[in-house]
């Protein structure tokens, strides 16, 4: 494998780590939303996830669209094979921002059932199908155990993750919490990483491409990081 698209392989995996981290913790918040006990905790499920799953979202914009830019054979195999279960987690996503700003809008019970079950199908579906989607590209088949526990595996470490992000009084938590996401994150890139390889000069982009692409990422990352510090140290 060539040094940029070697360099390009570890990019994307620090921008989905980065999103797994910040957007885990809105999505398992998201999910323990219908289990938490009185309206006062679960106003403090929104006002917690509210202020931050449209700036986490970026960081998934960002590692989707580096992935197509860079890596566009693997980006079609994704989205080709697992074409419905992505279209389903992309509407989840839509429907849980739409559940997010209007499930304090309205006092009827009704809506806020119908808002509270788009917030929770809108969080947990995502997860399972970013974990199928990691177990599809290991073992190379859709309908597998192995893919369906990677789904599992996802979906149980945002559950985590949230309960984490919502002990605010436990930092330590969260850090421990972001911290296995990591380790999760850095097996799976070196699985991936190693299975492809061989055949990276098939699945990358040209490396004029990619190094045009590099200079860019070089540029704008660090004004994406600095303004995703500077909007959640605002929004505290």
């Amino acid at each position: 494998m060539a040094t940029i698209q070697t360099i390009w392989f570890w990019v994307i995996i620090l921008l989905t780590t980065v999103y797994a981290i910040l957007d885990g913790a809105d999505l398992g918040a998201g999910i323990l939303y219908p289990f938490a006990r009185g309206d006062s905790a679960r106003k403090r499920i929104i006002s917690s996830v509210a202020p931050f799953w449209d700036a986490s979202e970026v960081w998934l914009l960002t590692a989707v669209g580096a992935l197509f830019a860079a890596f566009p054979v693997v980006y079609a195999e994704i989205f080709s094979r697992l074409y419905l279960p992505m279209m389903a987690a992309i509407f989840a996503l839509i429907f849980r921002a739409i559940s997010i700003e209007f499930i304090d809008k309205s006092e009827s019970p009704a809506w806020k059932f119908v808002f509270g079950a788009m917030l929770f199908i809108g969080s947990a579906l995502p997860p399972v199908v970013f974990g199928m989607a990691a177990g599809y590209l290991l073992c190379g088949r859709l309908v597998d155990t192995f893919t369906f526990l990677s789904g599992a595996l996802v979906l149980f470490a945002f559950v985590l993750h949230g309960v984490a992000f919502l002990k605010v009084k436990s930092r330590r938590m969260f850090l421990y919490s972001s911290l296995a996401i990591v380790v999760l994150m850095a097996i799976f890139g070196l699985l991936a990483y190693f299975k492809a390889s061989p055949m990276m000069a098939h699945l990358s982009s040209s490396e004029a491409t990619l190094k045009t692409m590099l200079v860019i990422a070089l540029i704008g990352l660090p004004v994406v990081v600095g303004y995703t510090i500077w909007f959640r140290k605002a929004m505290k």
